[in-house]
């Protein structure tokens, strides 16, 4: 596989551009797509606010709704705001005004931009100047516009009423609805003024709609100028991906087209989650590294280690000058057993107080080496020092996502994980992942446990194993996907033993289950209960809650769990399970355990129809390849047949009559071998394969054997060709003899 030539496919510098590429936030799509469809249908549209930090992706997600909503018959206005927009409120609106009439005219509106219409508006704007008919100018604001720029004290104000009047003339020309997309709205926190002109302006205007995206920071401000903001803008949060089976797509998507999903396995997954805690533009910064390693030859396989760390960082000192941030400066000049004092302190920012980090450490053993005393002194010198602060008693990093970023990577090179929570309930898991470690083959999953079914690990397991019908992923999907990948790790019908245990703060309560997710963790589990029966007594100690109980579950053959799966109508899911499965197909014949290749490939061939639309014409070549390869012969004419007229269709001639040959259907393989010399030589570049069957005579018949190597498609093509034709010129007429056989 030479990937040097490809193009990076992780971008991290600049947001998805479209909803193709787009990637999970199921819950904040559906919500956006809802409003999108009511502001069609009634007369004011509940407008929308997208927050989140810095690098969440609110850009990326801006793009999908403007996609959205032109699919919907919006005339959509993208208003992308600077630092200077916001010096007057005549210069914000008219800019806002501009948009939306350009896009008017591009659009077709007012006899579009060949009429005189837009070149009386683009002379008013641009000369300043006013003509003495203004008959094709049916817009009051220009006017004032050209009157303000052309005095030398201008006018800073801008005219409600007129520019109430001249979106309400668009308004009604184009007899459609209009949204007004505006991305880093934080540029308004300070203007007060505008804040509420833009209120007054579109909270009774019908058939406009807004989008908003910024910083959480910029809603208490516009919560107040827009008291009460509810009845107008929905708030969408827009964060990290909330469970891996997102961030699992994040990285794997992209190598799809490139039909690379080999050189990424789940352990890989699990660690970048790890590290950057699910947040997009730090999965891709990640992964682009680690794609470039690649391609510089420095590794076969996509591989976290401390020279991929080392390269982000250098990646981030390029964007900033690290040593002019306060809190960069602190954070650098810690030592080790700082660092592991600051992960302590600090586990999930903002979220918890110096009593809940201390329980949960203590519970689980993560404090060893400290007293409550010495971490207490340790919290108090980073209050002193500024690196943290304390609000309402839980504590923060006083940085800002920036800072967040870059150390947590400068501490991951000293084998320190730092700020990685986003939430409770994802401290409290690592909490418990990082305690049984040591206990190697064992997991934790962990759920809110006041919104989980006590026995929601048990019924996704009776449901992989279709004692169970119904949707294996509807209200536990990422714990459905874990489950059905460790199952895999261990024999058909093995039995799993599982601990479940309750434990949290006294103001959240988590549900977490300790498995054998490898065959390793069935003899550690006793260990994991006697250690659990300790964390009960520190749990006391620190007057925490704390409780647990074990099960066992059954292992289901692989393709029990795939016939569960592709019964779903999640189909995202089912596409990230072909895609391993098929992965480990590739991975078990390339290295000649064909065992291992059937079962994997009879898994993907279950979940083939469920995706079947998703599948790349490259994909359904080498899926064909594979086929044949393992001895379904049917299986594979059916899908070259498939690919025959595709942008593969010379390879896919060619292995079709690999298929014939080995039936004995020597004419029609012929054939196919003509149309794949044809449509090769028509090329203008060589295509090269590493692995391909050829034929060759034995005992009087035609077998094909697999040929390994550097092949070029061209030469084999012709010289399989003549093999086909030499051999039925010996003979009068095609012979009748048992299908050849296939094989190394």
């Amino acid at each position: 596989m030479d990937l040097s030539r490809a193009a990076n496919p992780y971008d991290f510098a600049h947001p998805v551009p479209d909803a193709k590429q787009f990637i999970g936030r199921k819950p904040e799509l559906e919500d956006i797509k809802y409003y999108l469809d009511q502001g069609k249908v009634v007369p004011h549209p509940i407008s929308l606010a997208l927050l989140g930090p810095r690098a969440s992706g609110k850009t990326s997600v801006l793009n999908v709704v403007e996609a959205e909503a032109m699919a919907r018959g919006y005339l959509a206005v993208r208003i992308d705001l600077d630092e200077g927009d916001v010096k007057s409120d005549f210069g914000f609106f008219f800019k806002v005004f501009d948009a939306v009439v350009m896009a008017t005219f591009l659009s077709g509106g007012f006899g579009g931009i060949t009429a005189k219409t837009y070149d009386t508006y683009v002379d008013i704007v641009y000369s300043n100047e006013i003509p003495d008919d203004k008959t094709f100018c049916p817009f009051l604001l220009p006017l004032q516009y050209a009157k303000a720029k052309g005095r030398v004290s201008s006018v800073q104000s801008v005219s409600d009423s007129s520019l109430k009047h001249d979106l309400t003339l668009i308004r009604q020309h184009l007899n459609a609805p209009l949204i007004l997309l505006f991305d880093e709205c934080n540029v308004l926190a300070h203007s007060r003024v505008i804040l509420e002109k833009l209120r007054n302006l579109f909270m009774n205007m019908s058939g406009y709609m807004l989008v908003l995206t910024g910083t959480p920071d910029l809603f208490p401000l516009i919560d107040e100028v827009f008291s009460p903001i509810v009845r107008q803008f929905k708030k969408i949060p827009i964060g990290a991906f909330s469970n891996l089976i997102e961030t699992e797509d994040c990285i794997r998507r992209p190598l799809k087209e490139l039909d690379a999903e080999i050189l990424v396995d789940r352990t890989l997954v699990a660690e970048i989650q790890e590290l950057t805690g699910g947040r997009p533009y730090e999965i891709k910064l990640v992964c682009h590294f680690l794609f470039r390693r690649i391609q510089e030859g420095s590794a076969d396989k996509m591989n976290l280690d401390t020279g991929v760390l080392e390269a982000v960082k250098r990646e981030l000192e390029t964007s900033q000058d690290v040593l002019a941030r306060p809190a960069l400066r602190k954070i650098r000049s810690l030592g080790l057993r700082d660092l592991l004092g600051l992960s302590l302190l600090c586990p999930c920012d903002g979220g918890v107080t110096f009593e809940d980090a201390w329980a949960i450490s203590h519970v689980f053993k993560l404090s060893e080496g400290w007293s409550r005393d010495e971490l207490n002194a340790l919290r108090e010198a980073f209050l002193a020092s500024g690196l943290l602060v304390e609000k309402a008693g839980k504590l923060s990093f006083v940085g800002d996502d920036f800072d967040r970023i870059y150390s947590r990577f400068f501490a991951k090179e000293r084998d320190v994980s730092i700020f990685q929570a986003q939430s409770v309930l994802e401290w409290i898991s690592h909490a418990i992942s990082a305690f049984v470690k040591p206990h190697q083959g064992a997991k934790v999953v962990a759920r809110e446990a006041s919104i989980s079914d006590a026995n929601e690990f048990e019924t996704v397991a009776r449901q992989l194993s279709g004692e169970l019908k119904g949707d294996v992923f509807q209200g536990h999907d990422s714990l459905a996907l874990q489950l059905y990948f460790d199952m895999g790790n261990h024999g058909s019908g093995t039995q799993i033993p599982v601990l479940c245990i309750e434990t949290g703060i006294p103001s959240f309560l988590a549900r977490s289950w300790i498995y054998a997710a490898e065959p390793s963790g069935l003899g550690a589990m006793p260990l994991v209960q006697e250690a659990l029966a300790a964390c009960s007594y520190r749990a006391t100690e620190v007057g925490y809650p704390f409780s647990f109980y074990g099960f066992v579950i059954s292992v289901p053959s692989v393709s029990v769990r795939a016939r569960a799966v592709a019964e779903s109508p999640n189909k995202t899911l089912a596409s990230v399970i072909w895609t391993t499965h098929w992965a480990g197909c590739l991975t078990a014949y390339l290295i000649d355990n064909l065992p291992l290749a059937r079962e994997q490939r009879e898994a993907a061939r279950i979940l083939s129809p469920a995706i079947l639309a998703e599948f790349s014409d490259k994909m359904i070549v080498n899926s064909g390849y594979m086929s044949f390869a393992l001895g379904d012969a049917s299986t594979a004419e059916e899908e070259f047949i498939r690919a025959l007229g595709g942008p593969n269709a010379a390879l896919a001639h060619y292995d079709l009559a690999m298929v014939l040959i080995s039936e004995g259907r020597l004419r029609e393989s012929q054939k196919h071998l003509l149309s794949a010399i044809s449509l090769v030589e028509s090329a203008k570049t060589a295509e090269n394969c590493i692995r391909l069957f050829f034929p060759e005579e034995t005992e009087g018949r035609l077998i094909v054997k697999e040929k390994k190597g550097s092949i070029e498609l061209r030469e084999f093509a012709s010289r399989a060709e003549e093999v086909v034709r030499l051999f039925l010129n010996s003979r009068d007429s095609e012979p009748r003899f048992p299908a050849g056989a296939t094989g190394k």
